[in-house]
């Protein structure tokens, strides 16, 4: 029987109203995963005439679905054959029931192809009807792709590079600790970058930051260093009024300036020893 012609002038406008109501049913589905697992399915419901144009008698028919990502041509992106029945060559069939919906990316355009294999228990299929059907959607639907209202635009994405920009007088991202936990790590794979601990305390290079700022590795200053505090030593010490700090090749230390070959009159060095047979001595 040919299903091909009848199918084409009598339900279009059935059909994409069914979409409709389809793909509305399958975003709620969606939509609720959050809370549980429904399973994707798209509703799809037409009638099936014969060339004249009347209902096919009553029983099971062949059908099969594909989504393809154009109106003619492309590829495709999704097929399922199924068994449904008619009554007044009225049916209803989920998609995705048989063939799962799940790996399909229904952000882009798509339009379902349709055919027919008769009531034989073997199939015999009439081709593919035209036009395709474009999936659509309903009003209520979009909200679907928003949370509160907002984009998914909006929102920073943890399976894709993404950046974060805002026009605001008020602090762009913040970030509060209940917890005693850090409150911030960066990592490149295993290796921890950056951390600010539970304290304030920011480390680059270590996960445990032992002082408001702490670095491992070598650091590199392009600029003014101010200090409004005490220098400590690599041993945590302040040294003493008059000190140098000295390098030990494993670290720093505070030593006097006697230590050096440095005689002092007060705060003023007078004599410098060793550097010469001869002492030097200031006028």
């Amino acid at each position: 029987m040919n299903f091909l012609r009848s199918i084409n002038w009598i339900i279009p406008a059935l059909l994409t109203g069914f979409l409709l109501v389809g793909i509305f049913l399958f975003c709620l589905s969606a939509f609720n995963s959050v809370y549980a697992a429904p399973a994707p399915y798209v509703n799809y419901q037409g009638k099936l005439t014969d060339k004249d144009g009347l209902a096919v008698s009553d029983g099971l028919y062949h059908f099969r679905f594909r989504l393809h990502n154009a109106l003619v041509g492309g590829d495709e992106v999704w097929v399922e054959e199924r068994v449904a029945s008619t009554t007044g060559g009225l049916f209803s069939i989920m998609l995705g029931e048989v063939a799962s919906l799940d790996a399909v990316d229904f952000n882009q355009p798509l339009y379902l192809g349709v055919e027919v294999g008769g009531s034989d228990a073997t199939p015999s299929w009439d081709g593919e009807m035209e036009p395709r059907k474009q999936i659509g959607t309903v009003p209520s639907a979009f909200e679907a792709s928003r949370l509160s209202g907002l984009a998914t635009s909006s929102f920073l994405r943890s399976d894709t590079d993404t950046s974060l920009m805002a026009t605001t007088t008020s602090p762009l991202l913040t970030i509060t600790q209940q917890g005693a936990g850090n409150l911030l790590e960066l990592f490149t794979g295993t290796t921890n970058r950056l951390t600010v601990d539970n304290d304030g305390n920011l480390g680059l290079g270590t996960s445990s930051p032992v002082a408001r700022f702490s670095v491992v590795g070598n650091t590199f200053l392009a600029g003014d260093l101010t200090l409004t505090g005490a220098f400590r030593d690599s041993a945590g010490s302040v040294g003493t009024t008059g000190m140098i700090l000295q390098t030990t090749e494993t670290g720093t230390q505070w030593v006097a300036t006697s230590t050096l070959g440095f005689a002092s009159a007060g705060s003023v060095i007078s004599t410098l020893f060793d550097l010469t047979d001869t002492n030097i001595t200031s006028p």
